[in-house]
């Protein structure tokens, strides 16, 4: 009798759900050692890019969040969707300020980055609150920073050793070419594949 009496929560998107916790478990795992590769490593790139991933984190929380409550939160979608834009814009700066060694060219691109943010901010609310929907608009954005980000570092990085920058340069182009797609990405077959590809990118 107590356990007829028992409630029991099922969520229909555990697939989703799951996806998105261990997404946001290995943001914050990779957050910590950054912060910790902080006290030994210190140049001015690589505070805008702790600040993108964390932001990157948060608004993968806030995406887990959603999840748990998705007729309720529908706020939160879009905070994850423009935290994740957000963080890709702050990757680029971190490029760009590694590539020029100048931190004047990054903060140029501050007005621009508000108003993306902005419109992005926008249009995302005028979309179903369902996890994985995109507009167009913020998918091409995304994907143009995380294409020039990947360019940017590669030409920056070509005619060295560095073997690290090289990966990260093609993990932005993997990136950007994964997701030029990403607004039909909730009709594809393979949906959780994407997106959990997407999200080790």
């Amino acid at each position: 009798m107590i356990a007829a009496r028992r409630r029991t929560i099922i969520w229909q998107n555990q697939g989703l759900l799951g996806i998105a916790f261990f997404e946001a478990t290995a943001f914050f795992i990779l957050l910590v050692l950054f912060f910790l590769l902080q006290r030994e490593h210190r140049p001015r790139h690589f505070r805008a890019w702790l600040a993108g991933w964390t932001v990157l984190t948060l608004s993968s929380f806030a995406g887990v969040v959603f999840l748990l409550n998705p007729a309720g939160l529908p706020l939160l979608r879009i905070l994850a969707v423009t935290g994740q834009l957000a963080a890709f814009l702050l990757f680029l700066a971190a490029i760009v300020q590694h590539a020029w060694g100048s931190a004047r060219a990054s903060w140029q691109m501050l007005p621009i980055a508000g108003m993306t943010l902005a419109a992005a901010a926008y249009f995302e609310s005028k979309v179903p609150p369902r996890f994985g929907n995109l507009r167009w608009e913020t998918a091409v954005v995304q994907n143009l920073v995380a294409l020039s980000a990947g360019w940017l570092l590669w030409r920056y990085v070509v005619r060295s050793r560095s073997v690290g920058a090289k990966l990260l340069a093609a993990a932005f182009f993997l990136s950007g070419l994964h997701g030029l797609d990403r607004p039909l990405w909730p009709e594809h077959p393979v949906f959780l594949v994407r997106l959990a590809f997407g999200d080790l990118l």
